[in-house]
């Protein structure tokens, strides 16, 4: 699997611990085409305070299912 083969695909991140922080950044650096959906027990502020640099612009293309 590479790249490309994520392109118009939905994503589904569970859980957004460390090494998903750095799974979540690395997609949104490559720009892909693709639906991101994350998927956690936390509440946003709780996730916001892990601090995983997530710019306010790419919260737009995120859906959130939290709690």
């Amino acid at each position: 699997m590479n790249l490309k083969d994520l392109k118009n695909k939905k994503i589904c991140i569970l859980g957004l611990g460390m090494e998903n922080c750095a799974l979540l950044n690395f997609l949104l650096k490559q720009k892909i085409n693709s639906d991101i959906t994350i998927c956690d027990a936390r509440s946003k502020k709780q996730i916001c305070d892990y601090d995983c640099n997530i710019k306010k612009n790419d919260c737009k293309i995120i859906k959130w299912r939290l709690g």
